[in-house]
């Protein structure tokens, strides 16, 4: 349960960029596939932020 509620953000960040994705394709299909795009590149990024331990 406790891996669950840790994982909980990440979800919700998954969750509204699903979101805004399927918001933006109602407006144009094309802008649906670019914004998908782009918040999957900026959640790579943070993931991979997260896993890197910090270097001082």
């Amino acid at each position: 349960m406790k891996k669950f509620i840790a994982a909980i953000p990440d979800l919700m960040i998954i969750a509204g960029g699903a979101a805004v994705a399927f918001g933006a394709g109602l407006l144009h299909p094309a802008a649906g596939f670019i914004a998908g795009g782009v918040m999957s590149i900026a959640f790579g990024v943070l993931a991979a932020k997260a896993k890197t331990p910090a270097v001082e």
